[in-house]
């Protein structure tokens, strides 16, 4: 019988044996490898055909989804980091601590990733608490990653403001009201809203130009992720998508579903009722469940879905007021027939199936 023990044996080899993991930092290395959650999720992301690249445009990591546009996932780390320069000799234990804090938090992106976790809204605000939720699941993933080690290793110190969003008190306490408690969704909500509120760094550093949709003065990650949906929307209204300067965040599933359908063909723009239902048709005759996935997806999105889900929902309360109706005269049989058994008279049968 196979044990966790032997499970965590089996991921550590791997990753010995993968040049990429090699290159990353000792102490990095050692903390994954000590960590049975973080060594079987790299493990499977490098059994995924994952890559870690040298990334100079990077803050400090950040991953890739695969889609349509990219043909293997991939975490991009800071070229300064991977591999690591040693920075005059210096001891470079708060770098390194640093990196594997948003390492725990990127490679949760893997393991969370858009299908795993998919948008099925169909409004800017829902798409934005969407990925607010999505980020926020991923720092609780980190949060799981550094209660190992800490438990492994007492003397442990994470880097709480490393995780992506929050300063290292703000993230620090939520961590340790976490571990008292152990309530995933009450975090999850603390951490959403850190996320949403936090001032976008990108813009802050003039590395990208998202709107004040607030006019507050200050960009947020929420003001980013309602610019990353207008944009998707003006996208799928003028033609084939491109690229964002997006590269910190995992895009919307509702954007990656308007590309790829795994072999269907997508409605066109400004579909019917009826192209969105052959669509959802077309999806469910090829038996992939990830196919319809994607299909209830895009549908969601299509300028039409109002009127197609008051088709379906028309359809739908049809047939459940027929059912409720058709159990109702059932029950009626029912009594009916028990106070004719009470009586010892004959039963009196309405043809319904009991």
């Amino acid at each position: 019988m196979t044990t966790s023990a032997d499970l965590h044996a089996a991921d550590r080899k791997l990753l010995s044996e993968t040049p990429q993991f090699q290159q990353l930092p000792g102490r990095v290395q050692y903390w994954v490898t000590e960590s049975p959650l973080a060594s079987a999720q790299f493990a499977q992301f490098f059994r995924d055909g994952g890559e870690i690249r040298s990334d100079p445009n990077q803050t400090l990591a950040a991953y890739f989804e695969q889609d349509a546009e990219i043909s293997l996932p991939s975490i991009h780390v800071r070229s300064i980091y991977y591999p690591l320069v040693n920075f005059e000799g210096k001891d470079t234990i708060l770098q390194e601590g640093a990196l594997f804090a948003t390492l725990a938090h990127e490679i949760g992106h893997h393991v969370i990733n858009s299908h795993a976790h998919q948008f099925i809204g169909i409004t800017q605000e829902a798409n934005v608490q969407y990925r607010a939720e999505h980020e926020a699941m991923a720092v609780l993933n980190a949060f799981k990653i550094f209660d190992e080690l800490r438990e492994r290793d007492p003397t442990y110190l994470p880097r709480y403001g490393s995780v992506g969003y929050g300063s290292d008190a703000e993230v620090a306490g939520i961590y340790l009201s976490w571990r008292e408690h152990r309530d995933d969704r009450v975090v999850i909500q603390q951490l959403s809203h850190i996320v949403q509120t936090m001032e976008d760094s990108r813009t802050k550093q003039g590395l990208d130009n998202v709107p004040d949709y607030n006019h507050d003065g200050k960009v947020t990650h929420g003001e980013r992720f309602m610019r990353d949906w207008d944009e998707s929307e003006k996208r799928k209204r003028s033609g084939p998508a491109t690229k964002t300067n997006d590269s910190d965040e995992t895009r919307p599933e509702s954007e990656r579903t308007q590309r790829h359908q795994g072999g269907i063909q997508s409605p066109p723009p400004g579909a019917s009722t009826r192209e969105l239902f052959e669509h959802m048709c077309a999806a469910m005759e090829t038996g992939d469940d990830r196919v319809l996935k994607q299909a209830i997806a895009t549908v969601a999105d299509a300028p039409g879905n109002r009127e197609f889900w008051a088709h379906i929902s028309a359809s739908v309360d049809a047939d459940q007021r027929e059912a409720a109706l058709q159990a109702q005269v059932r029950e009626q049989a029912q009594q009916m027939q028990q106070m004719q058994m009470e009586r010892q008279g004959p039963v009196m049968s309405l043809g319904y199936p009991r």
